[in-house]
């Protein structure tokens, strides 16, 4: 899957060789009945035990935010059961701890690395075509091969996206002058679609100042 060590190689921001993420990422897939799991790697090649710990405080919620439902580690996966109508969606700010940002101002030795952390959400279905994430694909209608990429309600243009397509590779994209995008649904399977949005913005994360935050998203759909 396509990750932040990969992603920010194409733009201006650069993390330090310490930020170990590689290839992995978060996604969701529909279980059997009214399951849904959580996973935590590559796709087709997910992280295993002690690997997907950190998805333990992962929110998962389909209205509102505030009405989670409670996951429980499998092996490979994490897993809950909804019961609500509605594309399912996650929210978890503990996948990775903050790292340190390269500097340009390198002859200031003396003062601290800002440090960047990282928001995670991810989404299954395309039915809803309002947002109640951070960073969404929202489908311009419902079950639509047309997205809009937006983040707080707007959105973004001119942005690099990945696409996973059913047994392919991840390639990347960009969203129109009026941040959409359009998916090839062609082949029958699962695609996921991969967003990044970084801002300068001071927060918390796990305890520590941070001057950026690195939102990442990903959709996953099945065509038939």
């Amino acid at each position: 899957m396509l990750t932040p060590s990969k992603i920010l190689t194409t733009g201006a921001l650069l993390l330090s060789a310490s930020f170990q993420i590689h290839a992995h990422g978060v996604w969701l897939e529909q279980g059997t009945d009214n399951s849904v799991k959580v996973f935590y790697g590559e796709p087709g090649e997910p992280e295993s035990g002690d690997a997907i710990n950190n998805l333990r405080t992962a929110k998962v919620y389909v209205s509102d935010i505030s009405t989670t439902y409670p996951i429980s580690q499998e092996a490979d996966y994490w897993e809950t059961t909804v019961t609500e109508v509605g594309d399912v969606r996650l929210y978890t700010a503990d996948v990775w701890q903050p790292w340190e940002m390269e500097s340009s101002q390198w002859w200031k030795f003396w003062e601290e690395t800002p440090l960047q952390g990282a928001i995670v959400e991810a989404k299954l279905g395309r039915t809803e075509t309002t947002p109640k994430m951070i960073l969404e694909f929202v489908p311009t209608s419902t079950n639509s091969d047309v997205f809009t990429l937006v983040f707080e309600g707007k959105p973004v243009v001119n942005a690099s996206y990945w696409i996973v397509p059913p047994g392919g590779e991840e390639t990347e994209m960009k969203t129109d002058e009026n941040g959409k995008l359009t998916v090839d649904t062609t082949k029958e399977g699962q695609y996921m679609l991969i967003g990044l949005y970084t801002v300068d913005r001071a927060a918390q994360h796990s305890g520590k100042e941070v001057v950026s935050l690195m939102y990442i998203s990903s959709l996953t759909f099945v065509s038939e």
